[in-house]
């Protein structure tokens, strides 16, 4: 637990579905049900909103809530992967930034930073501060940014000078990443990947429709 404010304080949940007890799962599972009908008016069908704890096995959960009310009021729900790529040898650990959600009430407080920031800080002790690979995928220009800014080597950028880091090892997590580990963020049946512009095409027909927004009416 971490105090962020007077009226707001954090938990992180490592890999919950290994260990917490039935009650507590479906009482974490509730609050986020909960807070993503008022975040896009509906509870997406995959991730941390199904009733399965094989979901929450492999999750590191960050969650913010009000002091006060005691309610949730903004998490990130980021996904531990293996990627087994033929370019490496050994398995190789990735981390999926995943879903963040705010309440539309705490919109704009910079909660973000503290999603972020505390269950990737967390990672990185634990590795020794060695660095590590991520993936991330969204519908919102905002995030698509915010990654390129605060990670290195990140490859699609919005900058076309950034674009230069592209490797091999970005396209074959990329690849892996929509072949073999798609589920985890309800990937359409029917999506396919544009490996020309890393774009999964009509990704949101599926489970995570209800997080596709206008141009008009996203975050810029």
């Amino acid at each position: 637990m971490k105090k962020t404010t007077k009226d707001l304080y954090i938990k992180i949940y490592d890999r919950p579905g290994s260990w917490m007890a039935d009650d507590q799962l479906n009482d974490l599972r509730e609050q986020l049900c909960q807070l993503a009908l008022q975040t896009v008016g509906d509870i997406p069908d995959y991730g941390v909103f199904l009733k399965d704890r094989s979901s929450y096995r492999n999750r590191l959960v960050t969650v913010i809530f009000d002091r006060k009310e005691n309610k949730a009021v903004a998490f990130s729900a980021m996904v531990y992967l293996t990627m087994n790529l033929k370019e490496r040898k050994k398995p190789l650990p990735v981390i999926h930034l995943g879903l963040v959600m705010v309440a539309p009430k705490y919109q704009g407080k910079k909660l973000a930073y503290w999603l972020y920031h505390q269950p990737l800080l967390k990672i990185l002790l634990r590795r020794f501060l060695r660095a590590f690979w991520i993936t991330s995928t969204t519908m919102e220009p905002v995030i698509f940014g915010s990654v390129a800014d605060s990670f290195t080597s990140v490859y699609p950028h919005y900058l076309p000078e950034r674009n230069e880091v592209f490797t091999p090892i970005h396209l074959a997590i990329a690849r892996c990443f929509f072949y073999d580990h798609g589920h985890e963020i309800g990937i359409y049946k029917k999506a396919y990947f544009d490996e020309k512009f890393f774009v999964i095409r009509e990704s949101s027909l599926g489970a995570s429709h209800s997080l596709m927004f206008s141009f008009a009416d996203t975050a810029k």
